[in-house]
């Protein structure tokens, strides 16, 4: 949809497009997110807009313990966008039961990991994952942010 104003947005200066993509896995996006347009839609997007010299950024939202695959999305999307930002899956109590009930479900090996972090509220998981993509930064030609 954001395609069809490429010609408005190349004529704003400092105008920038950010998609939210949480995943490069498309029978996840089809699980989590059925009337999302398809990955490989939104990353062509962002190349075109890129292409057209708008500012282009990805938040990596929610980022979905033992899903998201932060390193093959980084790699994907570094050279057509500016940044990529991450931010947790911050799991509202309305719907801790609904999203563990679908990672029960779906990713079984993960239900641990779940309970371990939104359940029994244990940070290990989020400072490791912090740590291993601040060390990686640096070899991604784009800029990233951690909100976590």
């Amino acid at each position: 949809l954001v395609l069809r104003d490429v010609d408005l947005l190349a004529t704003m200066p400092g105008s920038e497009v950010i998609f939210s993509i949480s995943t490069t896995d498309e029978n996840f996006r089809q699980l989590a997110e059925p009337g999302a347009a398809p990955i490989q839609e939104r990353l062509q997007a962002l190349q075109e807009l890129h292409r057209r010299g708008i500012s282009t950024a990805i938040m990596v939202a929610p980022f979905m313990p033992g899903i998201t695959d932060w390193k093959n999305l980084l790699t994907h999307v570094q050279t057509y966008v500016e940044r990529v930002s991450f931010d947790t899956l911050n799991m509202r109590p309305a719907y801790q039961t609904k999203i563990l009930r679908f990672i029960d479900s779906h990713y079984p090996d993960l239900s641990a990991l779940y309970r371990d972090i939104y359940v029994h509220y244990k940070k290990g998981y989020w400072a490791q994952v912090k740590q291993e993509i601040s060390q990686a930064a640096p070899q991604f030609a784009c800029r990233v942010q951690l909100f976590f």
